[in-house]
C-alpha cells in the first residue's frame, strides 16, 4: 500500500472512530476538593482567584453561568452549618444566628422545586433569588461552598452534584 493508500486508510479509521465516540455529556469540575458534574462545552472558563471558578455557557453578558466560590463566614457567632442545619426551623437558632437568618431570608427563599437538603456527602441546601438558583454546602473548614447559576434545570442540578 502506498503511501496515499496509508494516507485514506488513516483517514478513514479516524472518521469511523470518531463517529463511534460517545458524546461528551458532562465537564468534571474539582473545586475546593470536590468533584462535580457541570454541562460540556463552556465558552469561557475563568478562575480570577482561588475562592471563585466561573463557567459561562453564552457570549450574552451576564447569561448562563455556572459559578461556584468559597464563602467566608456570615457572622463569626453563627457558622454556615448551623444557619443551614435549621434554616426552616429559625426559632431554635441562637439569638446571633436568628439575626443572620432574617437578613438572609430577606435574599433567599428556599428553592420551590428542588429538595431543600440535596446530595450525599457533601449535603448542599438549595434556594432561589430573582430567577437564579443557590446551593449551599457548609465546609469543615468553615465558610461555605456555594454555587449559583441562572440556567441549569432541576435535573441538572442534580446530575452536577451526582459522583
Amino acid at each position: 500500500m502506498g503511501k496515499l493508500g496509508m494516507f485514506f486508510a488513516g483517514l478513514v479509521l479516524t472518521l469511523v472512530m470518531s463517529v463511534q465516540a460517545e458524546p461528551v455529556t458532562s465537564l468534571q469540575v474539582i473545586f475546593q476538593h470536590y468533584r462535580f458534574n457541570a454541562p460540556p462545552n463552556p465558552v469561557l472558563v475563568a478562575q480570577p482567584h482561588a475562592d471563585l471558578l466561573l463557567l459561562k455557557y453564552s457570549t450574552a453578558k451576564g447569561k448562563q453561568y455556572l459559578a461556584f466560590s468559597k464563602e467566608p463566614e456570615l457572622d463569626p457567632a453563627c457558622k454556615w452549618v448551623t444557619l443551614l442545619n435549621q434554616f426552616n426551623q429559625p426559632e431554635l437558632l441562637s439569638e446571633a444566628c436568628q439575626a443572620v437568618h432574617k437578613s438572609f431570608s430577606a435574599t433567599f427563599k428556599a428553592h420551590p422545586s428542588l429538595p431543600f437538603k440535596l446530595g450525599q456527602q457533601p449535603e448542599f441546601y438549595a434556594f432561589s433569588s430573582a430567577g437564579n438558583t443557590f446551593l449551599f454546602s457548609p465546609l469543615a473548614t468553615g465558610g461555605a461552598l456555594k454555587i449559583d447559576t441562572d440556567f441549569l434545570t432541576d435535573q441538572q442540578l442534580k446530575q452536577l452534584l451526582a459522583h
